[in-house]
């Protein structure tokens, strides 16, 4: 193997035949080195899942994995941490968002597409106070901007599978604001799984309500 290789070839080397090569005779070694092989494959595949967990929400746009962050992408991390950071302190004070709204629609409006995939990365994860993720796919319903439309969708069809009423019934009225035929399927799956009478209720009507503008196919941006 030449100096010029690059690293994943070098991780590539680690098959029974290299491991022979690189330590004839010596069972123990070649035993090691191809526990090895499996342990940087099996590292290999949980990075491929960690990265495909946002891509499995109907109509679910690519999202870019953490591990692969540009300096532009942390400009954006960084002004979606002061737009969760605020919606917290909003919290704190006195329970309003409009502080939050505020930021989030500039932040959505000057950075479109990538801003709000980051923006789906943090309000979507599992270590995001569920209040928070609320106010902001609130906020993401109500707002005008057709390019994001998909994004913003995805983003609320996603929080309804959260294990928190308060987001996913926040999500539910944000989709019923957003329409369109994604809203209605993430709608559908969410009334059969949903395990809260009164919320189930909810979504059932918001999704009745989606039926009922033009099949669905009505949204704010159109």
């Amino acid at each position: 193997m030449t100096g010029n290789s690059s690293s994943e070839d070098r991780a590539d080397v680690l098959d029974e035949t290299h491991v022979r090569r690189l330590a004839p005779g010596s069972g123990r070694r070649i035993k090691w080195l191809r526990n090895l092989s499996h342990a940087v494959q099996q590292c290999r595949f949980q990075l491929v899942r960690s990265n495909s967990l946002l891509d499995d929400a109907p109509g679910a746009p690519y999202f870019e994995s953490a591990t692969a962050i540009d300096p532009a992408q942390q400009v954006l991390d960084r002004e979606v941490e002061d737009i969760v950071n605020c919606a917290i302190e909003e919290h704190i004070e006195d329970g309003m968002e409009s502080g939050t709204a505020l930021r989030v629609c500039r932040f959505v409006s000057r950075s479109s597409v990538p801003g709000v995939r980051r923006l789906a990365a943090r309000v979507t994860s599992i270590h995001t106070n569920a209040a928070v993720a609320a106010d902001v796919v609130r906020i993401l319903g109500r707002m005008l901007h057709g390019g994001t439309h998909r994004e913003r969708v995805w983003i609320a069809a996603r929080l309804l599978q959260s294990e928190s009423p308060l987001a996913r019934d926040a999500s539910a009225v944000a989709l019923e604001e957003l329409g369109g035929p994604d809203a209605i399927a993430a709608l559908q799956d969410a009334v059969a799984v949903e395990s809260i009478p009164a919320l189930r209720a909810d979504m059932e009507t918001s999704l009745q309500e989606l039926k009922n503008s033009a099949d669905g196919l009505h949204s704010p941006e159109t």
